[in-house]
């Protein structure tokens, strides 16, 4: 799940693995196309008014043309501060590696619009991206303070909107990342109810279902989220989690080997990490995670077993190998002393 991956109106939280996959819906999009003043039609000359028409229109049009873009840009400036084109600022910032920039950004303008349900969310999304990033360095002040003020935005943007389902997903994703695979399921459950189309809901639960070893139920959120157009790379990685926790090594080698070469950046940063190359990176990087490696222990000890049997024939085929250079060198030592021998009989 991966955390941040804001919309306007209502922005939504990427992550990576478990971070989370959010996204505003169509309907919300269209709205807030037309609230920052791009038209929902194309326009055009009445008819009539023309190239026949040299004086009337060759007049009105340079002056139509000025205007429109004094318009637009009036339109586009009003929308960039607003609290919704901020949290589009935000995730710009964030999309250019600024995460420090976004959170103070966003902090600004929480305060200017305390009842605005994006920015709570887009902002719950930046201490969620930094929890992440510190529990990677293993820093455990700054991932527990984060976390806990993810939870404090996501609880204010619920007080404000029950039915946010941006939100209902931050709160899951904190749930996941304190161990509650309960909560975090019925919070993704939640969000599906509330954004049906939603392909990164799907893959959430799919995620838990696997986790708690429902592996039908995941299969089924897997499909629904190919149904609402997910993206493959997103979808196989999943597919590699589901193959892993059947014990099946070869398929999600394999499945995880098609990511990284058709979208390599996708599996290099799957749940938070920073350079994932190979299925056993993901493995590794999933029985550290304290939502994932728990519930796939099994899957994790296996994984360890088949660590320490390909290491074992590491050594045990370069100690061979070394037997048979060195029964190579006595070949040639007894091949040189045999010559020396025949080369003194036929001296004498």
């Amino acid at each position: 799940m991966h955390p941040l991956q804001a919309t306007a109106e209502k922005p939504s939280l990427k992550t990576s693995t478990c971070a989370a996959r959010m996204s505003g819906s169509p309907t919300s999009r269209a709205g807030e196309a037309r609230s920052c003043g791009t038209p929902p039609w194309r326009w055009a000359p009445r008819s009539g008014v023309g190239s026949g028409d040299t004086v009337g229109w060759g007049r009105v049009k340079p002056w139509i043309g000025l205007s429109l873009v004094l318009c637009v840009g009036l339109v586009s400036l009003s929308c960039a501060t607003t609290p919704e084109g901020q949290v589009r600022n935000a995730a710009r910032l964030e999309r250019d590696g600024k995460r420090d920039e976004a959170r103070d950004l966003l902090e600004k303008t929480v305060k200017e619009a305390p009842e605005n349900v994006a920015v709570h969310v887009a902002l719950g999304g930046i201490y969620l991206n930094q929890a992440q990033e510190a529990l990677g360095k293993d820093e455990e002040e700054p991932y527990v303070t984060n976390l806990a003020l993810c939870q404090q935005e996501a609880l204010r943007a619920l007080e404000l909107d029950p039915d946010s389902a941006p939100a209902h997903t931050l709160l899951a994703i904190v749930a996941i990342y304190r161990g509650d695979i309960k909560a975090a399921a019925s919070g993704f459950n939640l969000a599906v109810q509330l954004d049906p189309v939603n392909w990164q809901h799907y893959l959430n639960l799919a995620e838990m279902e696997i986790y708690r070893g429902n592996l039908n139920r995941a299969r089924r959120n897997i499909d629904l989220a190919r149904r609402f157009r997910a993206p493959a790379g997103e979808v196989e990685l999943v597919e590699v989690l589901c193959a892993w926790k059947l014990g099946d090594f070869t398929e999600a080698r394999d499945i995880f080997d098609d990511v990284a070469l058709l979208e390599p950046e996708v599996a290099r940063t799957w749940n938070g990490a920073s350079d994932i190359q190979t299925f056993e990176d993901m493995a590794a990087h999933c029985c550290k995670l304290e939502f994932c490696g728990p519930y796939m222990q099994r899957a994790c000890k296996q994984m360890d077993q088949q660590a320490a049997e390909r290491k074992r024939a590491v050594e045990t085929a370069r100690k061979e190998l070394e037997l048979e250079a060195e029964r190579q060198r006595r070949l040639k030592d007894v091949y040189r002393d045999r010559r020396d021998i025949e080369i003194e009989v036929q001296d004498d």
